[in-house]
């Protein structure tokens, strides 16, 4: 591998990590102390992950064909700002409206660092190996989450939640900025350099590329729709994860420790599933993923004590955090690198409905029932629809991954 790819495998993962675990990576940790400050219920303090989502995927679909003009530079610059001004100002706010406002902005900000960009910027410079790199750099998400677990634990007994988001904003400053600035490739670099091969069979090397086109291709649809589940599902469970655990009679240090192996877990299942999506088809994966998640949900919704809840909380990090990878992969296969960021930033769209609406509908459900039982059967009910529309991918012209399949 050589130096440049190295740097951006670096700058891309510092990005994620950064990104994701100032925000929705952590997000679980302030949902009892913003309540308890504001004295609202999980309803409306889920809102605010609901929002960050709902603008991750928004806002990813704006910057899709940026990044496919090789300006990635400039987005992921005016995207930390943006994130770094949000935390700042959400450590002053004196209003739940504010902070719901903030989670509006820094959810639209996400994207400029998070997996579209990383994912872009990977599939730009890498060809051969792909898999393997994107499976790096998406580490960034759990390892965000690992990280600044870990620091929110310790700090939310020490500074409280607005202490943490001043020290969230100085690290993201003091990190983001200055390797977007030095180690991302200039938009006339990264555009000579963009892979030619990769488009999946049936497909020409750049796939479709206007937004109409995808979203009347099959292919698309069956794989963008799991993603939306996925991303949502995953949201609206991290947020709860912490009340959950707490629930059970954990600690403040134990629920954010756990919180952080679980992210920690992901981080692995990120890299695990990075190097298997290069030997087995990433449909196969998703499969495996829904069907192991499914268990432990079913598992966590009989109340189980802390000793079962937490391997099962820490096998459920492992599976969502392979997910990005294999589905970055996916999509590079059938509709090649070239146009990447359209494709991961219109796949952005299937967040909208599933993230917005099911982190509050988990803390809905909790108001009205005293308990997450409901929740989780909610959760399993959405997995099965992914799985379906994953099954319709059988009809759909095989990728170069899954040519061996039978149609």
């Amino acid at each position: 591998m050589t130096p440049r790819k190295r740097s951006v495998i670096a700058v891309a993962l510092v990005a994620q990590t950064v990104a994701i675990g100032t925000t929705i990576g952590s997000f679980t940790l302030f949902v009892q102390p913003i309540a308890a400050e504001f004295e609202a219920t999980r309803f409306q303090v889920s809102l605010g992950i609901s929002f960050m989502t709902a603008m991750l995927g928004i806002g990813g679909v704006f910057i899709g064909p940026v990044l496919d003009r090789g300006r990635i530079r400039r987005v992921m610059l005016i995207g930390c700002s943006v994130q770094v001004a949000s935390l700042l100002v959400a450590s002053v706010a004196n209003d739940l409206l504010i902070l719901g406002a903030l989670a509006l902005v820094v959810g639209f900000a996400m994207p400029t660092l998070g997996p579209v960009t990383s994912s872009a910027l990977v599939g730009k410079v890498f060809d051969e190996d792909r898999g393997r790199a994107l499976g790096i750099v998406n580490m960034g998400a759990p390892l965000g989450g690992l990280v600044f677990a870990l620091i929110a634990g310790v700090t939310l007994e020490t500074w409280g939640w607005r202490g943490t988001y001043v020290l969230f904003a100085a690290i993201a400053a003091s990190t983001t900025l200055p390797c977007v600035m030095w180690l991302v490739p200039a938009p006339a670099d990264l555009l000579a350099s963009v892979p030619t091969g990769g488009a999946s069979a049936g497909e020409s090397a750049t796939g479709p590329r206007r937004a109409g086109e995808l979203f009347r291709n099959p292919v698309f649809i069956c794989s963008a729709l799991p993603f939306g589940i996925l991303i949502g599902c995953a949201t609206g469970w991290s947020a709860h994860l912490a009340p959950y655990l707490d629930g059970l009679g954990g600690s403040t240090r134990m629920v954010a420790l756990t919180v952080a192996v679980s992210m920690g877990m992901g981080m692995m299942g990120t890299l695990v599933f990075g190097v298997l999506v290069e030997r087995f088809s990433p449909r196969s994966l998703l499969f495996s993923m829904l069907a192991i998640t499914s268990i432990g949900f079913l598992v966590l919704s009989t109340q189980p004590s802390l000793g079962v809840a937490v391997p099962t909380v820490v096998l459920a990090g492992l599976c969502a955090g392979g997910f990005l990878p294999v589905f970055v992969s996916l999509l590079a296969d059938r509709f090649g690198t070239a146009s990447l960021g359209r494709t991961m930033g219109l796949s952005n769209a299937f967040i909208l409905p599933f993230g917005f609406a099911v982190p509050p509908s988990l803390g809905a459900i909790y108001d009205s029932q005293g308990g997450y039982t409901l929740a989780f059967f909610l959760l399993i009910g959405l997995y099965a629809v992914a799985a379906i529309a994953l099954s319709r991918l059988r009809a759909a012209p095989s990728g170069a991954r899954e040519a061996g399949e039978s149609a």
